[in-house]
């Protein structure tokens, strides 16, 4: 899956806070929000996560982008998780996103998109067991083809 680059983010302006959501619980993980930035290029508040095994073990990262247009964020899209590589697997990673597509729509947003790179099969699996609304390819840039998903509930 594909995040911001850090180039794109930035702290939020005094008063831009938003409340960062309580500890979300999965079936043997957790998901902690850890931070808040900003997408410079819309204003959007960026949620930064730790992914956590039932003991507490950081196993993870992930991000939700909270802009409320998909074309925004085209190239990037509005979710992102990342699990260390001995954590790594399609249903983990299926499960992780469920969860933060969730909040997503439950933030406001209609619809989530999640970018991700055609060579992390892990990641095209766990986003294709999302049942997405639509699918595309989608060229990421410097001769990366990607996948984007598309999800409304």
């Amino acid at each position: 899956m594909t995040s911001p680059a850090r180039s794109l983010l930035r702290t939020p302006a005094p008063g831009k806070e938003i409340d960062l959501p309580a500890r979300m619980v999965g079936e043997g993980f957790q998901i902690a929000a850890r931070t808040q930035k900003t997408y410079v290029a819309t204003g959007a508040p960026v949620v930064f996560f730790d992914v956590l095994s039932d003991d507490g073990e950081r196993i993870g990262i992930a991000n939700a982008i909270l802009e409320p247009r998909s074309e925004a964020v085209a190239g990037i899209g509005h979710v992102c998780v990342t699990l260390n590589e001995a954590h790594a697997s399609a249903e983990l990673l299926t499960q992780v996103a469920d969860v933060l597509v969730d909040y997503a729509l439950d933030s406001g947003l209609r619809e989530v998109m999640i970018v991700v790179p055609q060579s992390h099969a892990d990641s095209v699996e766990a986003c294709c067991r999302l049942d997405p609304v639509s699918s595309g390819a989608t060229h990421l840039g410097h001769g990366v083809e990607g996948q984007v998903y598309m999800y409304r509930r």
